[in-house]
């Protein structure tokens, strides 16, 4: 047997596949390390490389196979394989065989390089066998139906995009009725199941390819490239390349005789569609077919998942719009007769714009009904400076402007490479990577909010302007490097004044929030010294002294010696448990409440001892010493663990007023040390300003440092930020250093509200309000505004404790030296307060209660009654108590007719009654006084000890 025929057969197909080939492995190989490089969750990063690497040759497969028969009839070597001497069998054997080996190959080279990006790991066995059952028979699949319509059709992309419809329909068909009960609707056992079933398919579809591919080239006459009328249709071929006008005499004479642009370019317009009508109403056919079925094909989220064929099908008809004139250079015929290049070229544009504008269309009236449609279009018009898709309207999903603007970056790519790319298939293939990453780009602006006009919308203005200018030397095969770069300048230029405008646009997007003018941390970084150090050391090492005994108790007399460091600790100036700056070298406290408790345990002790003095010092250096844990520690490590622990410790010097022996000198003195603790204790903005310095510290330090400060998000910042972008890292300094200010900015406000005795419950978020952010993504957790929430809201809460605190240690002081409880409040100012200490939240007084609440009369007064003494059990019958509104309340005041008065109002009215309102309750409905008091917070007044 001769094999120099078979050897120069598998060379020329060699050629015609190879650039498919090395440029798809790159691209796998690309993606495979982009995927583990950007790795959220390990068991789907695994499952996706895996997929690629199984996948990328079932796709080449279809790619090869589909070019294989028609490329002959695209490239006019047709008639040159009859006239060889060769025959039709060793033209099918070197042609499939070639495509299989290729196939094998590309699996050899990417699943063990998949194995090595993986880490030398594999899916899970069942996983793994689904895949494999998946990819390796559809490659099988591929070449079967890409064989087939090759030999049917003389267009390599038409047979392409026809195996792609009839593998994907016949495998999730069979799929499907395999397992009729599942209730999944992409189950990878289902594909091993259909297995069988797809191998029978599949042997009868190679069996009539191999029918076929026998009578191809023996029995097929060639497909004649004359005009319309002259077709001749073989047997076996159903769908011929359609024929060439640039070869009709009658057409190109018209043309070359035409008086005027506009009748030539009506006629070049004619004639296109003669060539690539049928081709055209393949496309826009498939991409309302592919699309439809996808919106209703059982996809989560699939309204989402159906913009994937609606582009995909723009970029491939983009790719076909210079196709015929690419055939055998047949553009030279129009340099030949004087045709101008850009009327060529916009007699190629406007059918296949007009096409794909038609079946865009269509889709978009199955996305939305007609008045969602009225809607969106209103919307779009009215903020096309800023169409954020996911915020454009309440309609269906897809958005259908990012959709739109699909369809239009992936035309515009796809013609294109149909100008630069002469393969049919490589155009076809370029095209669908350039307009995946200019999809990729369009939907980061929207999930950015970067205003689409300077961002998306010059992006196919921009590629059909190229092609447009390029039109002349393409037609005239101008390839000198003054032609090149400057095709090159028409694309790169814009380009990177777009990529450029958006990054500016990004970095600056905080702007309006810069004011920096007195954010100057180097001070407060200086406080972190050496000896603040040492005071955390002692810290550390009571913590390590701690024994606790059983049943979590700490025992006093096994902890002398660390009760004795946290005293000593308490009384030096700084502490610096946590640096912001180096939080890798700091070990946390391992039990910092049971260093708490013995403290408190320690002043009980000095209480039973009759030491009161002594016992009032312990308190106090306890709260120092949550002074001392709060100073400089980062807030995003503990939230509100500061006001926590203070409320740990004022309720114990309620519970010292009251102890036997108790003077009311004492407790004024106790009064007086409290009055002067202030917020400073917690060190809100401490906490703040460590938050951006360990931002800051992540985004310029080490990798490391950055993933366990964001975490493991999906979030496209996150991602963006990993891959280490200069400009990514310059934006959330910025947005971090800005809601930093912000957030110092709510503090002071809370203080100086306070200071003045007004509400604070405005700048307070309701517990609803809190519930519901928490259970909302945080983003990044680079930004200061959510912890600036947390600080106002632990401030709030210190501050109503310590009101009531000192509210609840004048009455303990009147009480021992008047046996009795005051009327009013009022009665405490002077001897015991120099004022009476309002309510934080409403800015007015505390609702005090001096012989309980009263009983309730109703049933549903005594229901919310019997609500709050669930919340509160002190809050018992005779029981006397002072109340805070809380942050679930706003006060409202009524006339004595019922109408609601403003603050300004009630000031000048003379008689009004003070109301409680739910601040969710969107309707400003009034509280009855029992349901008021349950979302309030409730303080009793403990009896004296005897």
């Amino acid at each position: 047997m001769n094999a120099m025929p078979y050897l120069h057969l598998l060379w020329k197909e060699y050629r015609a596949i190879r650039a498919f080939w090395l440029s798809l492995v790159i691209l796998v190989l690309g993606a495979q390390w982009l995927t583990m490089a950007l790795s959220i969750d390990a068991a789907f990063s695994l499952k996706l490389v895996y997929s690629l690497a199984l996948g990328a040759p079932a796709f080449f497969a279809l790619g090869a196979a589909g070019t294989s028969f028609a490329l002959e009839q695209e490239e006019g070597t047709y008639d040159f394989l009859r006239a060889a001497p060769v025959s039709a069998r060793q033209v099918l054997t070197s042609k499939l065989g070639l495509t299989i080996l290729a196939t094998v190959a590309m699996l050899l080279v990417l699943v063990p390089i998949a194995w090595r990006i993986s880490g030398q790991q594999l899916p899970e066995e069942q996983v793994l066998r689904g895949m494999l059952g998946l990819w390796l028979l559809a490659a099988v699949e591929a070449i079967a139906w890409g064989a087939f319509f090759s030999l049917l059709t003389a267009r390599p992309l038409s047979a392409i995009c026809l195996a792609l419809v009839a593998v994907s329909t016949t495998v999730h068909f069979l799929a499907w009725s395999s397992w009729p009960n599942s209730t999944k609707t992409y189950d990878l056992a289902q594909y091993l199941a259909a297995a069988p079933r797809r191998a029978v398919l599949v042997g009868m579809l190679l069996a009539a390819d191999v029918y076929l591919g026998l009578r191809w080239l023996n029995e097929a006459e060639p497909v004649t490239r004359s005009s319309w009328k002259s077709w001749h249709l073989p047997r076996f071929r159903r769908w011929p390349a359609t024929a060439t006008a640039t070869n009709d005499a009658s057409a190109t004479q018209a043309m070359a005789d035409a008086p005027d642009r506009s009748a030539m370019r009506a006629r070049l317009s004619w004639q296109h569609w003669r060539q690539s009508g049928r081709l055209m109403l393949l496309m826009g056919g498939l991409q309302i077919v592919l699309t439809l079925m996808t919106m209703n094909g059982g996809f989560e989220n699939q309204r989402d998942v159906a913009i994937i064929p609606l582009a995909a099908m723009a970029a491939l008809a983009g790719g076909c719009v210079f196709l015929p004139d690419q055939e055998k250079r047949n553009y030279r015929f129009f340099v030949e007769h004087n045709i101008p290049p850009r009327t060529v070229w916009l007699s190629r544009q406007l059918p296949w714009i007009a096409t794909l504008t038609f079946s865009t269309l269509v889709i978009c009236l199955f996305w939305l009904d007609v008045s969602s449609l009225v809607r969106a279009l209103y919307t779009a018009t009215s903020r096309f400076s800023s169409p954020s898709w996911n915020e454009a309207g309440s309609y269906k999903l897809p958005p259908v402007f990012l959709g739109v603007a699909f369809v239009a970056v992936s035309y515009a790519a796809g013609q294109w490479t149909s100008m630069f790319v002469r393969s049919g298939l490589l155009a076809g293939f370029f095209g669908l990577l350039l307009a995946g990453v200019l999809c990729g780009w369009v939907y980061m602006m929207g999930e950015f909010n970067i205003p689409w006009g300077p961002s998306v919308l010059p992006i196919p203005i921009v590629l059909l302007a190229a092609t447009w200018l390029r039109a002349p030397d393409w037609a005239a095969e101008n390839t000198r490097w003054s032609a090149r770069l400057r095709a090159a300048a028409i694309v790169l230029v814009p380009a990177a004044a777009i990529f450029a405008a958006a990054i500016n646009n990004r970095v600056n997007q905080w702007r309006h929030h810069l004011d920096f003018n007195d954010f100057n941390l180097a001070p407060y970084e200086a406080g972190m010294d050496e000896e603040s150090r040492e005071t955390a050391a002692m810290y550390r090492r009571a913590n390590e002294l701690l024994v606790v005994g059983d049943q979590g108790r700490t025992q006093l007399d096994e902890n002398r010696e660390s009760l004795a460091l946290l005293v000593e600790a308490s009384r030096r100036e700084n502490c610096t448990l946590d640096d912001p700056r180096k939080s890798s070298d700091d070990s946390p406290l391992s039990r910092p409440l049971r260093l708490i408790e013995l403290m408190l345990a320690s002043g009980g002790e000095l209480e039973r001892e009759g030491k009161l003095d002594a016992a009032l010092d312990r308190y106090f250096e306890t709260l120092r010493v949550i002074s001392h844990w709060q100073q400089h520690k980062p807030s995003r490590i503990v939230s509100h663990q500061g006001a926590f622990y203070v409320d740990l410790v004022l309720p114990r010097i309620v519970t010292w007023s009251t102890q036997p022996g108790q003077t009311p000198e004492r407790i004024k003195g106790a009064i007086e040390r409290l009055s002067a603790v202030d917020d400073s204790i917690l060190h809100l903005d401490d906490g703040l300003k460590s938050n951006y310095i360990q931002v800051l510290h992540a985004l310029h330090g080490d990798q490391a440092e950055l993933a366990a400060l964001i975490g493991k998000q999906p979030n496209l910042t996150v991602q963006l930020l990993r891959l280490r972008l200069p400009w990514e890292k310059t934006r959330e300094d910025r947005f971090s250093k800005s809601s930093t200010v912000w957030a110092l900015g709510g503090v002071e406000t809370m203080r100086n509200r306070l200071s003045r005795g007004e509400q604070i419950v405005s700048l307070v978020p309701t517990p609803e309000t809190r519930r519901f952010y928490s259970s909302v993504p945080s983003g990044i957790g680079l930004s200061n505004s959510e912890w600036g929430i947390e600080a106002v809201v632990e401030f709030a809460e210190f501050e109503q404790r310590r009101r009531a605190t000192l509210l609840l240690l004048a009455l303990a002081a009147y009480r021992l030296e008047q046996g009795k409880l005051p009327a009013k409040l009022s009665e405490l100012v002077d001897a015991y307060l120099p004022e009476v200490p309002l309510d934080p939240y409403s800015g007015d007084s505390f609702l005090y209660f001096p012989e309980g609440v009263p009983p309730a009369v109703t049933d549903i007064d005594a229901a919310d009654l019997a609500e709050a003494q669930k919340m509160w059990p002190d809050m018992a019958p005779g029981k006397p108590g002072i109340w805070s509104t809380g942050p679930s309340l706003e006060t409202g005041y009524l006339r004595s007719d019922g109408s609601r008065l403003t603050e300004e109002q009630t000031k000048a009215a003379s008689a009004a009654i003070i109301y409680y309102f739910a601040r969710e309750d969107n309707y400003g409905n009034r509280l009855p006084p029992y349901r008021a008091l349950r979302k309030g917070r409730w303080f009793a007044i403990p009896d004296p000890m005897k």
